[in-house]
């Protein structure tokens, strides 16, 4: 009797270990298909000088969550006209992910010429409906709303208003995508914040996993709008 008891426990445990370990399989590979960014591997050296080409890489998808520090600073498959056009400022080698820090130096300063003493840049994804259709372009301005979800609750808020854009996806130039039928498709923007709109908008994207959505203003209109309640599902059900 205690025998098959012991050989019934053991069998449980078995079960249950199976299932937990299935679990924990669909969790990682979960974690390995969601929110892919592709970014471009070097599939063979490539000199400094030189412009990259396609038959020098090969797309690479990434899940954003657990590459971000990787697909932060990447060139990404939206970023395909500025890889094309830009020279290398050092050499590219085999199986390395394609950055702007290979690109000319010149990409950069021009950006970098662009901030204001006291302010900072920095760069968080959007998707072409979270950028007004990719109708967001360098030089305009925006208001920045986004759902926060935390133990208590799940509200959507403004996070920052009346933010300049410096760049969307590797354009800089305020002329880009002036004409609106010839606009670029891009996966970030690049905004022009003081340190502590920095720290909003990194905690809101790197702990809180916002998705941010970009309102744009018309640039006559940089007065700060009025106060507005968060939103809730209670709110809406009730109107």
């Amino acid at each position: 009797m205690n025998n098959k008891r012991i050989l019934t426990i053991s069998l449980i445990a078995a079960i249950v270990a199976v299932v937990l370990v299935n679990l924990y399989v669909a969790n990682i590979r979960g974690q390995y298909t969601s929110s892919p960014v592709v970014v471009l591997q070097a599939i063979h050296d490539v000199p400094e000088g030189k412009s990259v080409s396609p038959s020098d890489y090969k797309k690479v998808a990434l899940p954003r969550n657990l590459f971000a520090a990787v697909t932060s600073y990447a060139v990404t498959e939206q970023d395909l006209p500025v890889l094309a056009s830009t020279p290398l400022r050092r050499p590219l080698h085999t199986g390395d992910i394609i950055s702007y820090s290979h690109l000319s130096r010149t990409v950069q300063e021009a950006l970098r010429d662009t901030i204001p003493p006291g302010m900072r840049a920095i760069s968080i994804p959007v998707s072409e409906e979270g950028s007004v259709s990719n109708f967001v372009q360098p030089g305009d301005l925006v208001d920045i709303i986004a759902t926060l979800v935390t133990k208590d609750q799940v509200v959507t808020k403004p996070i920052l208003t009346t933010v300049r854009v410096l760049a969307v996806g590797g354009e800089y130039s305020e002329n880009a995508g002036a004409n609106p039928n010839q606009r670029g498709h891009y996966g970030t923007v690049t905004l022009e914040v003081t340190m502590e709109q920095a720290e909003r908008l990194v905690f809101a994207r790197d702990q809180m996993r916002a998705v941010m959505t970009l309102l744009l203003r018309n640039p006559k209109d940089q007065a700060q709008p009025a106060a507005t309640p968060a939103v809730n599902g209670a709110d809406l059900v009730s109107r």
